[in-house]
């Protein structure tokens, strides 16, 4: 159960996500629209991230880490069925038999794949559309799914209060699924499962 009541008060427990594969999907030739000023190092982003851990811990924070809680959430068939409609309804696929074809995917997968193309997303040259009118896509499009580059700035997209929660309306197209993440980790990854934290706030406003 989350009981935040001080924004300045000592932190007993923090929520990160460190540094992944999604980085390296972060294209030289759409760095703007991804919020990038150059393509960033993984190796040097995820050391950093572990310096910053690791002083944390010395601190005496618990530090719990987004990308377990999420896969806790998605153990559970039928949250995940759900999630990945929303996920997808979000993801602004040209076509419904390529978003139909992306959601068999998605339910079809291992649950540590799953997780991992959720961050990363679905490049074009990865993915089997078909060849029928439904699976058309644009022609200069480089990911069906894009990936989730920004997700390690886990407080951006949902700040808690008290016992409960705010997800945030992300206003930049490449945010605006992270706390559809945050939204299924509150009501049943495992910290949450018996006492899930009610929404203060839609993300549909």
């Amino acid at each position: 159960m989350v009981q935040v009541n001080s924004e300045i008060g000592p932190l007993k427990k923090v929520m990160l996500h460190r540094p992944g594969n999604e980085l390296k999907r972060v294209h030289p030739f759409h760095l703007q629209e991804m919020l990038f000023e150059d393509t960033p190092l993984l190796e040097k982003a995820q050391a950093e991230h572990d310096t910053f851990a690791g002083i944390l811990r010395e601190n005496g924070v618990e530090i719990l880490y987004q990308e377990d809680m999420f896969a806790q959430a998605m153990k559970n068939e039928s949250e995940r069925s759900a999630f990945v409609e929303e996920f997808l309804d979000r993801s602004a696929i040209p076509s419904i038999g390529l978003r139909d074809r992306l959601a068999e995917y998605y339910n079809g997968l291992p649950l540590d794949e799953f997780v991992e193309r959720v961050y990363t997303g679905v490049l074009k040259s990865e993915f089997d559309g078909g060849d029928s009118l439904g699976a058309v896509t644009y022609l200069d499009d480089l990911f069906l799914v894009n990936p989730l580059p920004n997700s390690y700035f886990t407080r951006d997209s949902s700040i808690n209060i008290a016992d409960d929660v705010i997800l945030s309306h992300m206003g930049k197209p490449y945010r605006q699924r992270e706390p559809l993440l945050m939204k299924y980790i509150h009501r049943a990854a495992d910290e949450y499962r018996d006492n899930p934290t009610q929404d203060f706030y839609s993300m549909e406003c």
